[in-house]
């Protein structure tokens, strides 16, 4: 739980109070309560619906037994491990009153019966909640302490006092909040349309209660950069998909991560730097969910050390910041033309990259770039292979990272060159290009320059 979700316990005047709540929500902790290890009869349980869900035939058959054997208390849960009231409080009271609905049914369905108690998750709750918990058909809820609480005396019990600013305070936060509202809308939207169908909407409603776990929105402002990457993958993934099971394409805002959504979402360059003299945004295939997607690249020059990007040895450098909707260890290179004459430089990748360019756009300089570095290449006249002339840090930055070429290496124009942005796999074929539709599967492609000029 976050440091900064802070409330406070009261003793109520309508609970009594029995054991703790022991709350299950990985398959180990199953295993050790079927097993019959540490079960109490003064404790009340609980089981994530992720993990009833996942039972085996013979699972529930033991579950069932072992319950009703040994007179166990097991209380309902949510549909998935949300927080009410942050839901309410962002305004998505129906789909809290649905993820209440569904994990009641799971229930009914593993117990053969209705359940009357409700854990919620974490023992927090609000008095709008506590309104939604005995509209929902429950009677009473149990904290994580154990303490019983008779929901028909809702209207004394003293209401714990909440901070949502974990979850809600930062504008990345909120962004990914207006994110999951509109999905939520849209599926409404869907519901009442002709093409309805409900398996198509019950998969969708799957992604959507997903990503209203509080955990999302707590791994937006997380210390750990891999963390917020890879959550931010995630999250989005699972926003496109409510948006492709029915039917629709998934909006701008989520196909790049959301901290350059958020500064602009119509210009990743805006989201920036805002200097760029040469911008190319990668405008010409449906951006795939996988570990690393080019987005676009942006190219401005620096003639001071005043920069927020580190030139080694150099007061001048063209810098290439280029947008990825996550990284791994793939590699992304970029080819320069820098005179637009034909056969006037290298139509081959460098060595071990498959794909090729056509004479116009044959290439003088190339860097290639890796996680922590960036090569540069120079074509070889002599039709050996390019000579790697040095290497430089890759720096990085909101939505993507940025690599700085001293302009002792390569002078001129930016605006006036030709370039071939692509992304390679560890066994060099290509995953994506900028301005190009990607090659299917292994397949070797001829890739044009784009130019602005």
């Amino acid at each position: 739980m976050s440091k900064k979700l802070i409330f406070i316990l009261f003793i109520f005047a309508a609970a009594s109070l029995c054991g703790k709540t022991v709350f299950i929500s990985e398959t180990d902790g199953l295993a050790d309560f079927l097993s019959g290890r540490g079960i109490s009869h003064s404790d009340i349980y609980a089981f994530s619906n992720e993990v009833l869900q996942n039972l085996t035939t013979e699972e529930t058959a033991k579950l069932k037994g072992l319950v009703k054997s040994k007179k166990l208390t097991v209380a309902g849960t949510a549909y998935k491990d949300i927080n009410l009231p942050l839901l309410v409080e962002v305004r998505l009271e129906n789909d809290a009153k649905k993820q209440l609905e569904k994990g009641r049914n799971i229930y009914s369905v593993i117990f053969d019966t209705t359940p009357s108690l409700f854990f919620p998750y974490m023992g927090i709750y609000d008095e709008k909640t506590l309104f939604l918990i005995k509209e929902a058909g429950y009677s009473s809820i149990v904290s994580t302490t154990g303490a019983t609480i008779v929901l028909s005396t809702a209207a004394h019990i003293p209401s714990q006092e909440l901070d949502f600013t974990a979850f809600i305070n930062e504008p990345i936060q909120i962004f990914a909040w207006k994110c999951v509202k509109q999905a939520s809308e849209k599926l409404v939207e869907y519901s009442t349309s002709t093409s309805y169908s409900p398996e198509i909407f019950d998969a969708a409603s799957e992604e959507l209660y997903l990503i209203e776990k509080p955990v999302w929105f707590e791994n937006y402002i997380s210390n750990d950069a891999d963390k917020r990457k890879d959550s931010d993958l995630w999250f989005r993934a699972s926003v496109s998909n409510i948006y492709r099971i029915i039917g629709l394409n998934p909006p701008q805002e989520v196909i790049s991560p959301l901290w350059s959504s958020l500064s602009n979402p119509a210009d990743l360059a805006e989201g920036t730097t805002g200097q760029y003299l040469v911008f190319f945004a990668d405008n010409a295939d449906s951006v795939k969910i996988s570990s690393c997607d080019l987005l676009g690249i942006g190219i401005y020059l620096i003639n001071d050390s005043s920069s927020q990007v580190t030139v080694a040895a150099s007061a001048s450098a063209t810098v290439f910041d280029i947008f990825v909707a996550s990284r791994a260890g793939e590699s992304i290179d970029i080819y320069i033309d820098m005179n637009n004459k034909s056969d006037a430089g290298s139509t081959s990748f460098i060595p071990g990259h498959k794909g090729f360019t056509d004479s116009l756009s044959a290439w003088e300089y190339a860097v290639s770039v890796f996680s922590n570095s960036a090569d540069l290449y120079k074509y070889d006249l002599s039709g050996s292979p390019p000579d790697k002339i040095d290497t430089f840090p890759v720096i990085e930055i909101e939505g993507g990272i940025s690599i700085a070429v001293p302009q002792k290496y390569i002078k001129g124009d930016p605006r006036m060159w030709g370039y071939i942005v692509a992304g390679f796999l560890e066994d060099g074929s290509i995953f994506d290009v900028v301005g190009s539709e990607p090659p299917s599967d292994d397949t070797v492609i001829q890739i044009p320059a784009m130019r602005e000029k």
